[in-house]
């Protein structure tokens, strides 16, 4: 049996408070010992499965899934992963209404030894599902769930040390109160060609244990990044309205999607000078927005430093990367 499923931001810090010490200077800690947690992480098995079988679809070349570890053939895993070839991985993880509903179930799901039969999830998807466990559970989920734990134990204390400055410069900045309740995270290998992705209603963050960019400091940028985004309603209808305004249009609809980029990269940087933004990393500001980076540079930060106001610093970026209509 793997490990629980649920594991609170503060289990690992007295193991691993040697990394966060190492990682962050010593200097300007925002511990919150009262405070309840910022985030509840999970390592659920039935979110892990269906993100499992979603990745070994997309794939050219499943890893090994035609054997189980005594050399006998998985044609259950075989044949659940040709049915989310032929009927799901077309749909997108975030942004398909219904692939949402299927995620939240199988989240609430846990580590149910079996899926209820009281699910909400179609029928197909949910026989499946069931068709897959054993060999799935037999052959990869305890390497799959000690991969997610041992991230989770790593992340753990740097969000208890930076976590509440993080969460006050956040909703300063977006001028909306952070959720009261814990936001749950759910920990998988692959959590869609991003690597982490959002839900809302409620706010509940989907990421990759796996990734690269998701290590380290990185994913401590990643997590407020993807939580920013129950957060930022204010922010993208400030920028609507200015472009209305102004009468401008943006080069991309995505630009409030640039804007939380970039703040949750420089909010992480004041407590790690030395670290480079998840946009800067990973080519972001070069492959998807180049004509933003720098009015953000100029702009948006004056506002994160509280050199101005939270409507002129929207009114001057949308200025500055705005084209006028056509």
């Amino acid at each position: 049996m793997s490990r629980s499923d649920i594991t609170f931001s503060r289990v690992a810090l007295a193991a691993m408070i040697g990394f966060a010490l190492m990682a962050a200077p010593s200097s300007g800690s925002a511990d919150r010992p009262e405070s309840p947690p910022i985030f509840i992480f999970h390592s659920a098995f039935w979110i892990n499965l269906h993100h499992f079988l979603y990745q070994q679809a997309l794939s050219e070349n499943p890893a090994l899934v035609d054997r189980n570890t005594d050399g006998t053939p998985t044609a259950e895993l075989i044949e659940s992963i040709e049915f989310y070839k032929q009927f799901l991985v077309s749909r997108d993880l975030l942004f398909d209404e219904g692939m949402v509903a299927a995620k939240n179930s199988l989240e609430d799901q846990e580590n149910n030894t079996s899926l209820l039969e009281t699910v909400h999830l179609p029928e197909s998807l949910a026989n499946t599902l069931r068709q897959a466990a054993p060999a799935y559970r037999e052959n990869w989920r305890m390497q799959q769930d000690r991969v997610n734990q041992e991230w989770i134990a790593k992340v753990s204390p740097l969000v208890d040390r930076f976590g509440g400055r993080l969460v006050q410069g956040m909703s300063r900045i977006y001028q909306t109160p952070w959720p009261v309740s814990a936001i749950r995270v759910d920990v998988t290998n692959f959590a869609s060609w991003a690597g982490a992705y959002t839900t809302n209603n409620p706010t509940r963050i989907t990421i990759s244990s796996v990734d690269p960019a998701n290590q380290g400091v990185a994913a401590l940028e990643t997590l407020f990044h993807e939580a920013s985004h129950g957060i930022s309603r204010k922010l993208e209808q400030a920028i609507a309205r200015e472009c209305a305004s102004q009468k401008v249009v943006l080069p991309r609809k995505d630009f409030w999607h640039a804007v939380i980029f970039y703040t949750a990269g420089e909010l992480v940087r004041r407590d790690f000078p030395d670290y480079t933004p998840y946009a800067y990393q990973n080519g972001l500001w070069k492959r998807a927005w180049p004509m933003y980076v720098d009015a953000l540079e100029r702009d948006w930060r004056p506002y994160l430093e509280g050199k101005v106001s939270f409507d002129a610093a929207v009114t001057t970026l949308v200025k500055d990367v705005g084209e006028s209509k056509r």
